[in-house]
């Protein structure tokens, strides 16, 4: 193997492993452990705690066939499938685990091993997580860290679609700043299957952020999804994501200087928008605009303030744009806006938003319902699920408005103060309580040509209506009819004789 494995394995078995001169699996028995002791042996080999992956199992496992097969049950167990999955973003029984760069460069070295032996690990991955700094690295393993991320994308996982890149640790020494840049030109040359970028971090030096402008344009003609997270944008970066005309999903978390009203409209075919507000007073309504003029296929809009009492990132007149105009815009979720009273829930959301299927209002005090907001039949048509959790103040009336006006609901989700006592105005809506303030429309039953019983009822309905609408015609014009005739012997009763 080569010397950036070799200087990392560190048990016997793994030095057995590292002697397989990178043959395929070997079959022979004649020198295999007897399978109790073998089973022993991998079960001193289960880490302890269980967060940490098993690198010294997994390297045994390569030896031969044999062993392979004794320690894949063990690797089925502790081994969790986003090991691989997600590649150095490791999660184990809800406990998060942060690879060390020995870890790293000797995941690199067993990946290899593994391909050359026949087996599949490399499939497994469809996601990577590149962490840009190491506190406990030297100069000299934060360069062999950057080659093991680089030897495995050489590779060529024909599963990896997802790359992360975490930049939220501790800023980089000035002597490896400058080794970003040749990081990332190295890695773009081996991101031929990259369609979703992740970014988080680089909000600090311009030097640090710039290698990761011209990664975005390497990527903008097939990447699909782009998230930044507390990323500073510059007009460098705007430059950058005007390149990208094939995004499908963005998303945007306590951005800084998020101008970006005039990088929208090169987001033709943008289908879901989620923007999580940061603590300023800049909103976002030129991009809420752009939004409605430009991404005509717009399905899904997600924006969140981190505090109800945060000055909101829009106005009235954003929102109400991009409701009013955004034609595919089937799911809407707000959360912890605190300034939207009943007009916009009336004046907005019910008369103009007919085409919501999807509607979370998650953690918004000023929403009550009530008298003002009228809920008429077919003001939500097609809506499927509505949200009000954390919504303290919302009336019961609204909600027994909204399940008797809208047939197509399906599920509704209330805040605690009205979830005790639903159950005698929404079971007989034909809902039941699935979970804690969730609950579900159960269908009817079908008839056998698979139609449902109250479908059925309502089109004979529609089919005696004509007959109906003859009878009543007819009865109005003969009231109108003896109506004035009664007003014409009323007037002449009531007209003065002059003699």
């Amino acid at each position: 193997m080569t010397d950036l494995t070799q200087s990392t394995e560190c048990s016997r078995l793994s030095i057995a492993h590292t002697n397989s001169q990178h043959c395929k699996l070997k079959t022979g028995h004649s020198s295999m452990l007897n399978p109790d002791t073998l089973y022993i042996v991998f079960l001193y080999l289960v880490p302890t705690p269980y967060t940490v992956p098993p690198l010294d199992l997994f390297a045994s496992s390569l030896v031969c066939k044999a062993w392979h097969t004794e320690a894949r049950p063990f690797l089925d167990e502790f081994v969790d499938p986003t090991t691989f999955n997600h590649l150095f973003y490791h999660k184990h029984h809800n406990q998060w685990y942060s690879y060390t760069y020995h870890e790293i460069i000797r995941i690199a070295g067993l990946l290899a091993e593994s391909r050359r032996n026949g087996l599949d690990h490399l499939n497994l991955i469809k996601r990577m997580t590149i962490p840009i700094d190491h506190d406990d690295a030297n100069d000299s393993d934060f360069n062999r860290t950057v080659f093991s991320f680089c030897y495995i994308l050489e590779q060529q996982p024909p599963n990896l679609t997802l790359l992360r890149f975490n930049l939220n640790t501790t800023i980089p020494r000035p002597n490896r700043l400058h080794r970003l840049p040749r990081l990332i030109f190295n890695l773009q040359s081996a991101c031929g299957n990259i369609s979703h970028l992740h970014l988080h971090g680089g909000s600090g030096d311009p030097a640090r952020r710039a290698p990761f402008h011209s990664l975005i344009v390497a990527l903008s003609k097939r990447l699909e999804s782009l998230v930044l997270s507390r990323f500073t944008l510059d007009s460098n970066t705007h430059a950058a994501l005007s390149s990208c005309t094939a995004l499908i999903d963005v998303r945007l978390r306590t951005l800084r200087n998020d101008h970006l009203g005039d990088v929208v409209p090169a987001w033709s075919n943008l289908r879901s928008f989620h923007y999580r507000h940061h603590d300023r007073r800049e909103t976002i309504d030129p991009v809420l605009i752009s939004l409605a003029r430009s991404c005509r296929r717009l399905a899904e809009v997600s924006i969140s303030v981190k505090n109800v009492n945060i000055m909101p990132a829009f106005t009235y007149d954003g929102l109400f744009t991009l409701v009013r105009w955004s034609h595919a815009l089937s799911t809407l979720r707000l959360v912890n806006v605190g300034s939207f009273s009943n007009n916009f829930l009336y004046y907005c959301l019910l008369r103009h938003g007919r085409r919501l299927e999807y509607i979370d209002l998650e953690g918004c005090p000023c929403f009550l319902g009530g008298a003002p907001v009228i809920v008429c039949d077919g003001m939500w048509p097609r809506i499927k699920s509505l949200s009000l959790r954390a919504c303290p103040n919302i009336y019961e009336s609204f909600i027994r408005d909204v399940v008797a006006a809208c047939d197509t609901l399906e599920e509704i989700v209330l805040p605690d103060h009205l979830d005790r006592g639903a159950a005698r105005y929404l079971e007989p809506c034909r809902f039941r309580r699935e979970a804690p303030n969730v609950w579900k429309r159960w269908a009817r039953p079908r008839n056998e040509d698979g139609v449902e019983e109250a479908k059925m009822e309502k089109a004979n309905v529609i089919e005696v209506q004509p007959e109906k609408r003859v009878r009543k015609g007819k009865l109005r014009a003969t009231l109108s009819r003896l109506g004035r005739g009664f007003k014409m012997i009323l007037n002449i009763r009531r007209t003065p004789h002059f003699s």
